[in-house]
């Protein structure tokens, strides 16, 4: 929720990844920032966009993508506009307010990684977990 549409908290409900440890706050806010970083070329990288932050993470390419030059190293690896409160809590600080982020969060660029994703994604991407009912 967000009284302001600017900050907003989300409280998670209790869920386990498949390999049985919770899922965390930091598993999403890890999610995020991979997600959120541009050398990392994310599909729907541009999501995070509305995020305080995003543009420090994803500096603009001088002369475009077919050009000759590369865009300048980000500034920062992590959204500045996005904390683990604790366990159950995120904290987003948006840009600019936007009365609609709620619904926004339920598409799959947002979801969460297990902490395990983050350290090697190719292992993950060979023999990955998730949570849910389906494993």
């Amino acid at each position: 929720e967000s009284p302001d549409n600017k900050v907003w908290t989300v409280k998670l409900k209790d869920a386990t990844w498949h390999d049985g440890k919770p899922v965390t706050a930091q598993d999403y806010v890890g999610a995020w920032n991979w997600g959120a970083y541009g050398p990392n070329a994310a599909d729907g990288n541009y999501f995070f966009g509305t995020i305080a932050g995003y543009d420090e993470m994803n500096p603009v390419d001088p002369d475009g993508e077919e050009g000759p030059k590369k865009a300048a190293e980000p500034k920062a690896k992590e959204l500045s506009g996005l904390k683990a409160i604790d366990d159950k809590t995120i904290e987003i600080t948006l840009k600019a307010p936007f009365a609609g982020y709620k619904s926004v969060l339920g598409y799959t660029v947002f979801y969460p990684m297990p902490a395990s994703a983050l350290t090697d994604i190719k292992a993950y991407e060979e023999a990955p977990i998730g949570q849910g009912p389906f494993q």
